[in-house]
């Protein structure tokens, strides 16, 4: 995720001048060119690193909550066992969701305190970073992006959650704000003009969150209609 907000804007991390990949038309391919990052660069990677380091910081001090995937992946490794033909057990069993196989690889490998720490910072750092990126793009200014967040963090939002609630950790709910998180990342990649990234990221997002998928998909469907409506070149290239 992190990956993804800085390549779009053509970010190095050395401080020195270096080589920076820039991305053509439409997605085509990168040019290297020399040159010195802008302030707007510096300072939306400084607000995604802070960001990032706030989920940290954030989860140890409040310490380490229980998270919703945390049965379900014992579920799936077989250490919480459900009565044969349980209709969870075979929803489980069935239903391809990366949440769930991320946290049972996570309890496999480092057990039930290390699924939900790995849990409660993803969840706030999915929360947290979109919001910031997508804040940033849309009022040219880092401190549009910090200032979404703050709101975000205080509640503010809670009021205009129409369709699906607006939480923040330690909610202990996070596959939900994996998923909003996901979703604003295919939004902020369709507002940079990244439609070949965004739309791959949709066409993958049941994988994420199912229910979540209709809102981004009628996003991404009425862009798509823009785009064959007033730029088929671009559409084309999409698909």
């Amino acid at each position: 995720m992190f990956g993804v907000l800085l390549r779009y804007h053509g970010l190095g991390f050395s401080g020195e001048k270096e080589k920076f990949l820039i991305p053509a038309v439409n997605d085509g391919p990168a040019r290297a060119v020399d040159r010195m990052p802008d302030r707007a660069e510096i300072a939306l990677r400084n607000g995604l690193i802070f960001w990032a380091v706030f989920s940290l910081v954030a989860v140890a001090v409040r310490g380490v909550r229980w998270d919703e995937t945390l049965e379900q992946a014992q579920l799936l490794l077989g250490t919480a066992l459900y009565p044969a033909g349980h209709p969870y057990s075979i929803i489980e069993h069935n239903a391809f969701t990366v949440n769930h196989l991320v946290s049972a690889a996570v309890l496999w490998c480092t057990g039930v305190a290390g699924v939900c720490w790995f849990r409660n910072v993803l969840a706030l750092g999915m929360t947290l970073l979109p919001v910031f990126a997508l804040g940033t793009l849309l009022g040219r200014r880092a401190l549009a992006g910090h200032v979404a967040v703050i709101f975000l963090l205080l509640d503010a939002l809670q009021p205009f959650a129409s369709y699906y609630p607006l939480d923040v950790w330690p909610n202990g709910f996070s596959s939900g704000s994996v998923g909003m998180g996901y979703a604003f990342i295919c939004f902020y990649l369709l507002v940079a003009g990244r439609v070949r990234t965004a739309f791959l990221l949709i066409g993958l997002m049941p994988l994420v969150h199912i229910g979540q998928a209709p809102i981004i998909f009628l996003v991404g469907g009425l862009y798509g209609l823009w785009l064959l409506a007033f730029d088929r070149a671009k559409a084309w290239h999409a698909v």
